[in-house]
């Protein structure tokens, strides 16, 4: 039986008239709300979207899990406020869930089984307020998410909130809450669109998940913070973000024209998501943004003009940059330092700002760095894609970004690019798989243009360029800038090139890897080192003209067997025992003997270049006293002793006085540890006198 609209339900006697009911719409016939309704019976508790006729009869809708907003009065015309709507809708399938035990083993936690369908038709929805799903977990869908098409279900905030969020059982807002037994873990958002009237708070985000969710074909567009906001840390002491959104799937979403990110994900408790064809284009930060804990996979994934001073939401353009012009340059700013972006001049410090390709002048997008500290507006860090945890493994794989923007700083040391056309430079981890990985030259080798610093842990950057079987392929990256060497300005650039010989396998081919200078100005290649796979050497290209080390900044340790001075031909080395008969060198050499003893501790190579020709070079101690003079008459002796410390018997010893002996015969002996004696002959037939002076005595130590 049809009894006109919803609204007219109280004004009407039903009693008699059956068990069914039918209405036209909501508000007026045909406005999209008509619904079925069941007679309720008087034991029942009220539930939302029931109304109750004149003649006592509450009617309640049919309908168990799917169900239209616009039952529940909505009107989609983007200036009613249609969040009550909203919100009865979803606190119908949360009454309806507890009616059918629909959460399992009573734990709020874990996904409902009965899983409510709430349908948003084509149209604007104004939610006055943010819309939480926090009581059960809701499949929400539209006629479409595409901004622009008349059939889009459009959800749009005012502005200065986060217009929805998918909150676990202990959270609400942006804080932590006693926990309530319900929550909207494992929500699926489908085919709809979320916006803003006003952008002005950048913490004001599209959607924001505390919690896991599936989101499809999802677009946001003009909001003040992140398009799409999954920030969470179960147990965080800071309760904004306190959330556990592990396992999240991202379909097919795109987020545009945002003043923060297009997607930020972060936190410890965002691990082991999917994010799958997300477009992320002309927001004023990242494109993509991950801080995550634990892998995210990011797959054919496309960022476009991120970052620019010239893009973000509607009427906030032209208030930041991610990047400037300055001396020439393009300069993209770190992730993290927007506190020093406005006091750190570019190329004082590669920390706060990263240089890029050669710019002459500010460009549109692109403003002068002077400028912009000058007019007092913002610097935001920003470009393609960023992934930042030192302990994140995320792995972006055939992704890429197109239009002119920042630099990608994928810094955290495991994350992994894989493949795909990057049309600005890449920081960071890059294995090229694909022909236009890295702006492929058709006519010489692979090449790329890129940017290499590290933050804590070290970072690769590795390129592949697999030409066809038996083909000889090269690969070259250049990274720009960080390479150069203070008060150095024309070597401002280091080159790697990679020539193979054969392309068996990248960890197999022979060939050489390069690494160099190259003065930019001049186009010539200075100072080039290389590593070559077919003699197993690290050397220079050219013979004698670099240094290792300098005096100012010497290297502390080296690490050798051999060391070859001069021209290679002489051995310095080290080992145990004697180097007679077991070491071929060339005469010259020496041999530390590392279980040496005095007089045995160092040999010298006398000749030939067999394994005989050592000799031990003997060590001695010395030591000096006054001698007080003598008178010693013919065929007569004197002696006097002199303390030599380590002097042992046996030992040779060596004595000079500082006056002429006069025809006396010197000699000396070990007498005893540590003592020598002295003694002074005469042979001749007259007394000879020795005035005062020093004595001196060189012991040689015996093996």
């Amino acid at each position: 039986m049809t009894i006109g609209t919803w609204s007219s339900i109280p004004g009407q006697n039903l009693a008699g008239g059956g068990m069914e009911f039918r209405t036209s719409g909501y508000a007026t016939d045909g406005d999209g709300g008509g619904a079925r309704y069941r007679v309720m019976t008087t034991l029942e508790a009220p539930e939302p979207g029931e109304a109750t006729s004149a003649d006592g009869i509450r009617l309640g809708l049919s309908y168990e899990q799917e169900i239209n907003v616009k039952m529940f009065g909505a009107v989609g015309d983007g200036i009613a406020d249609d969040w009550q709507s909203f919100e009865d809708a979803k606190n119908y399938f949360d009454v309806k869930l507890e009616k059918l035990n629909a959460y399992v083993d009573g734990d709020p936690l874990e996904p409902n089984l009965a899983l409510g369908r709430l349908y948003i038709p084509g149209g604007v929805y104004r939610l006055a307020q943010p819309w939480q799903i926090n009581k059960c977990a809701i499949e929400i869908y539209g006629d479409t998410g595409v901004q622009g098409s008349r059939r889009a279900s459009i959800l749009q905030g005012d502005g200065g909130y986060t217009v929805l969020y998918v909150q676990r059982a202990d959270t609400d807002l942006d804080t932590k809450v006693p926990n309530t037994g319900k929550s909207g873990d494992a929500t699926i958002l489908r085919h709809i669109t979320i916006t803003m009237s006003s952008a002005a708070d950048t913490d004001a985000h599209g959607i924001r998940l505390r919690a896991r969710a599936h989101l499809e074909q999802v677009q946001t567009f003009g909001c003040g913070g992140d398009g799409i906001n999954v920030v969470a840390t179960s147990g965080s002491a800071d309760f904004a973000r306190h959330g556990n959104a592990n396992l999240t799937h991202i379909l097919w979403c795109k987020s545009t024209a945002n003043r923060g990110c297009g997607l930020r994900i972060e936190g410890a408790d965002v691990n082991a998501s999917v994010v799958l064809g997300f477009d992320g284009q002309d927001n004023g930060s990242w494109g993509i943004y991950d801080d995550a804990f634990l892998n995210v996979s990011y797959l054919g994934c496309h960022t476009s003009n991120n970052g620019r001073s010239d893009v973000g939401a509607p009427g906030y353009t032209n208030t930041t940059t991610s990047w400037v012009q300055h001396d020439g340059y393009r300069w993209s700013l770190a992730a993290g330092q927007e506190a020093l972006a406005a006091s750190t001049e570019p190329g004082a410090d590669d920390l706060v700002w990263i240089r890029g390709q050669a710019q002459a002048a500010p460009a549109t997008g692109l403003p002068s760095w002077s400028d912009w500290v000058a007019a007092g507006k913002i610097f935001v860090s920003g470009g393609p894609y960023a992934c930042l945890n030192d302990n994140s493994c995320s792995v972006f794989v055939g992704c890429y970004s197109e239009g002119a923007q920042p630099h990608s700083q994928l810094l955290a040391p495991r994350c992994q690019l894989i493949g795909g056309l990057h049309g600005s430079p890449v920081i960071g981890n890059y294995v090229g798989g694909a022909s236009n990985a890295w702006k492929f030259d058709s006519v010489t080798a692979a090449s790329v243009t890129a940017s290499v610093r590290t933050t804590g842990a070290p970072v690769a950057v590795r390129a592949w360029n697999q030409g066809a079987a038996g083909s000889a392929r090269g690969a070259s990256l250049a990274f720009a800038a960080d390479y150069k060497a203070d008060g150095i300005t024309p070597f401002d650039w280091a080159q790697i090139t990679g020539v193979a010989a054969s392309n068996s396998s990248p960890l197999t081919r022979s060939g050489r890897l390069i690494f160099s200078l190259w003065d930019k100005a001049s186009s010539a290649i200075l100072n080039t080192w290389l590593i070559d796979q077919e003699t197993f050497q690290f050397r220079p290209a050219t013979d004698n003209i670099h240094d290792l080390g300098a005096a100012a900044t010497r290297i502390k340790s080296t690490y050798s067997v051999n060391f070859r001075p001069g021209p290679g031909i002489q051995t310095n080395t080290a080992g145990l025992g004697s180097p007679e008969g077991a070491i071929t060198a060339s005469p010259g050499s020496l041999y530390q003997r590392t279980d040496g003893s005095a007089g045995a501790g160092l040999y010298v190579k006398d000749s030939g270049t067999s394994l005989v020709g050592w000799r031990p070079m003997a060590s001695y101690v010395s030591a000096s006293s006054s001698f007080g003079g003598s008178s010693i008459a013919p065929a007569g002796t004197a002696s006097t002793t002199i303390a030599v410390a380590d002097a042992d018997l046996g030992d040779i010893v060596d004595v000079s006085l500082g006056v002429s002996l006069q025809g006396l015969i010197l000699s000396g002996y070990v007498s005893a540890t540590d003592i020598v004696t002295v003694v002074l002959f005469n042979p001749t037939t007259a007394t000879i006198n020795l005035a005062s002076t020093i004595l001196r005595a060189v012991v040689w130590k015996t093996a």
